[in-house]
């Protein structure tokens, strides 16, 4: 699990890169802001996950847990400590998924049908619609909508509320299914979060995206003076 990790910070980190040093860019464009708190959140999962290891290896039943949950079990601590890295789980994605949404809120305005707001399901059809990279099996489209939904059911005690939908990201099916507990791990989020990175370089590198400025209201007043 940790190789997986390092796996998605060094594809994050290449593509942070590749708009670091691109001269007609800067580092207050929003692809360099966005892609840069991308790498950072991967950072922070990667800390999270050394510790969790390194924890595990000495301690099954963290000892601060005990400490805090005297009276309980072994079983209901066990399950304690399985919900923190659950936790970490959601987190992660729902850091992940905020910063591609800005980005691709911000890379619409490089668009001529631009509009105000729209929502994230909208969001990404009218994007790849823009772009001309709507295709038959939707698997772009599915690639950027499908972690969402995993995200979104934080709000609804992982129950997928919205229509069925079923569609594939490199020949894998997923069906969500209207009122079904959606069910999900580490391997499928690292699955998804790098077939959206893969997505995002496609978009990134699109004749109408490329190399345009797109200067970020939201730079940092401590780093950039």
């Amino acid at each position: 699990m940790f190789k997986l990790t390092v796996n998605l910070n060094e594809k994050i980190k290449a593509l942070h890169q590749r708009y670091v040093i691109n001269p007609n860019l800067g580092t207050r464009d929003e692809r360099n802001q966005s892609l840069g708190a991308l790498n950072i959140t991967a950072f922070w999962l990667n800390i999270q996950l050394m510790l969790y290891v390194l924890t595990k290896r000495t301690d099954p039943v963290p000892q601060k847990i005990l400490l805090l949950n005297p009276d309980s079990t072994n079983d209901e601590l066990l399950r304690t400590y399985y919900n923190l890295d659950l936790t970490n789980m959601r987190a992660f994605l729902t850091l992940f998924l905020a910063h591609v949404e800005v980005l691709l809120e911000r890379l619409s305005k490089l668009l001529p049908n631009s509009e105000s707001s729209y929502g994230y399901k909208n969001l990404i059809k009218h994007i790849l619609k823009e772009l001309s990279l709507t295709t038959s099996d939707n698997e772009l489209f599915f690639t950027l909508y499908f972690p969402a939904i995993i995200r979104n059911t934080l709000h609804t005690n992982g129950i997928h509320t919205d229509e069925t939908i079923t569609g594939k990201i490199s020949g894998i099916l997923f069906k969500f299914e209207k009122d079904k507990h959606v069910l999900s791990c580490w391997r499928q989020i690292y699955f998804l979060c790098d077939k959206v990175l893969d997505t995002l370089d496609v978009i990134l590198r699109h004749p109408m995206i490329k190399d345009k400025p797109l200067p970020t209201p939201n730079v940092d007043p401590v780093n950039f003076k």
